[in-house]
C-alpha cells in the first residue's frame, strides 16, 4: 500500500511523490506531485494498481533493465503511424524495461534508417525524461547525475553522442 512519501512512477506523467491522501466526495485519492510537469494530480487509491501506478524499481532492478538495454532489440515498422502505435502501447505500459527498451529501439532505428519523426522525437523526449526520473529516484541521486547515466548508456551501447531532439 503506498503512503504520503513514497516515491512512485505514473506512465502518463512520469516520476512523482505522494505527498497526502485526501478523502473529495468520501472516496480516498493520492496527492501526488510530478516535479518534470510541476503538476499535482489525483489519483483514486481503490485503482492505484489498475491505473499503471507502481512504486519506484529498486536499484538491482534498475541494474538489469540497463543490461536488457544492451541487447538487440525490435525493428520497428517503417510507417510513422504504426510506429507511433507500438511505442504508444510501450510508453502506456509504465513498465521501467520498456521505457527504456523504447530508447534503445528508436536509437536502433534512428542509427540504422536515418531520421526520426516529429512524433518519434516527442517519444523519445517523454521516454528519456521518464528514465531519467526513475533513475534520480531509485538511487537517490540529483536529476544532472541521472541524466548522466542515460547519456553514458546510449554513448556506451550505440557509440555516439546520446542525442537531443529538441
Amino acid at each position: 500500500m503506498l503512503k504520503g512519501g513514497d516515491s512512485v512512477f505514473y506512465p502518463f506523467h512520469g516520476t512523482g511523490t505522494i505527498e497526502s491522501k485526501e478523502y473529495i466526495r468520501e472516496k480516498e485519492y493520492l496527492k501526488i506531485f510530478f516535479p518534470y510537469k510541476n503538476l499535482h494530480v489525483f489519483i483514486p487509491s481503490q485503482n492505484e494498481n489498475q491505473n499503471g501506478l507502481r512504486p519506484i524499481i529498486s536499484v538491482e532492478q534498475l541494474e538489469l533493465v540497463k543490461q536488457d538495454f544492451y541487447e538487440n532489440g525490435v525493428p520497428l515498422p517503417s510507417s510513422v503511424s504504426e510506429r507511433s502505435k507500438v511505442l504508444d502501447i510501450k510508453m502506456k505500459s509504465g513498465t521501467t524495461l520498456e521505457i527504456c527498451q523504447i530508447l534503445r529501439d528508436l536509437l536502433n532505428f534512428h542509427t540504422s534508417e536515418g531520421r526520426l519523426s516529429q512524433q518519434d522525437k516527442k517519444i523519445y523526449k517523454y521516454a528519456e525524461e521518464f528514465l531519467i526520473g526513475e533513475i534520480q529516484a531509485a538511487k537517490n541521486i540529483s536529476y544532472d547525475q541521472a541524466l548522466s547515466d542515460v547519456k553514458a548508456l546510449v554513448e556506451n551501447r550505440f557509440k555516439i553522442d546520446a542525442p537531443t531532439f529538441r
